[in-house]
């Protein structure tokens, strides 16, 4: 049910977006050089991208990848955290579907995946997963939409504002011209007073039809500027919400990089020569196993690699996650001498239950499978 669950969600995903998830889990597709979402043989190359992702071999990198992104994210994660009431209600309207199918099915705590399962197969009965979807898709496209318009509205205000404050301008030089022209007039009087009020009259009425003109536009921009004040605060939220967006984008952006970078340290260890390493070290094992007693130490969780009985130094007893509430467990747990945590096999109850029953001694915890083989190299 988990493959049939994140094969849904990765077939609603874009094309960028498969892209770079296989960037990021390093898939290679025979017969395909490169992942590049803007070529044309990308329609062939993503169902091949999905599959691959949803491989066993590779499952748990993509869990890992959209768990990374659910914790990174503002409040992405706390959808974890509603009840299946809450979310069947949000779903679709304030979440799309397979954006909340990634972050419950990405969790560490099983009951999320079982919750995640259970509304998908709910809604996929309801023929309502591809509906709500779709439904998710329009009204983020359509606020996108009334976003631009509103922006292109104010734009189209603040231009208008500006030719009438130009308009404004020009008939105040204008009338200054004339208060100018005017004075010269007064001074030419004593030389041509007949000439003079003549001009004088024909000034009288230009600077009444330039007052007339200049008052009209004042009302006019008046009115533009009382609307535009009334528009100023979808201005101020909308400028805020790209803002918002931009840096929820950067961040994002900072989120895949810093995966990115992870994934790639993570391959590059992985790549190391170990066997080397391990081979030396297995060579020293066997001179000093006969010469040291081995030490007991409880491992909570399956670290499900066969390597870690190399290490004579240690004499390791399993415990699964299941078995914690076992009272054999307890008593196991008091009698050895070292207690190993794997956290990225253990769920967080279980951590928490480890951590209440031996308190007096220290746990040594590991978040991945080579830090716990380092460690037992190190002895």
């Amino acid at each position: 049910m988990e493959k049939e669950v994140w094969k849904w969600v990765l077939e609603n995903f874009s094309d960028e977006a498969i892209a770079n998830i296989g960037h990021n889990l390093g898939i290679k597709v025979p017969g395909f050089r490169q992942i590049n979402h803007q070529q044309k043989k990308f329609k062939l190359l993503r169902p091949k991208l999905i599959q691959e992702a949803v491989h066993p071999k590779n499952s748990a990198m993509l869990k890992d990848f959209f768990n990374k992104i659910a914790e990174g994210a503002d409040g992405l994660a706390e959808w974890r955290d509603k009840s299946t009431d809450e979310l069947l209600e949000s779903i679709g309207v304030e979440i799309p579907p397979s954006m909340l199918f990634s972050v419950l099915m990405s969790s560490e705590i099983e009951e999320d995946i079982k919750r995640g399962q259970e509304i998908f197969i709910k809604l996929k009965e309801e023929e309502k997963l591809t509906i709500l979807e779709r439904q998710a898709e329009e009204k983020r496209e359509e606020a996108e939409k009334n976003s631009e318009q509103e922006y292109e509205q104010l734009k189209q205000l603040q231009e208008e504002v500006h030719q009438f404050q130009q308009k404004i301008s020009n008939l105040e030089k204008k009338v200054k011209k004339s208060e100018r022209k005017n004075e010269d007039l007064k001074e030419k009087a004593t030389v041509a007073q007949v000439g003079f009020e003549q001009e004088k009259k024909q000034w009288r009425e230009e600077k009444k039809s330039l007052s007339q003109e200049m008052q009209a536009l004042k009302e006019e921009y008046g009115k533009v500027k009382n609307k535009l004040a009334d528009v100023a605060p979808e201005l101020e939220t909308l400028k805020n919400k790209m803002d918002h967006q931009a840096v929820l984008l950067k961040r994002k952006d900072d989120e895949i990089a810093r995966l990115n970078a992870l994934l790639l340290k993570l391959k590059t260890e992985q790549d190391r020569p170990i066997k080397e390493k391990n081979n030396d070290y297995e060579q020293q094992q066997l001179a000093t196993s006969s010469e040291q007693e081995a030490i007991p130490v409880a491992v909570i969780g399956d670290p499900m690699n066969t390597r870690v009985q190399k290490y004579k130094r240690y004499d390791l007893t399993i415990i699964e996650a299941s078995e914690i509430h076992d009272e054999r467990t307890n008593e196991t747990l008091q009698q050895v001498e070292q207690i190993w945590l794997l956290t990225y096999k253990t769920p967080r109850g279980i951590q928490k239950r480890v951590k209440s029953l031996v308190k007096e001694k220290p746990i040594q915890e590991f978040a991945t499978f080579i830090d716990l083989e380092n460690y037992m190299m190190k002895g």
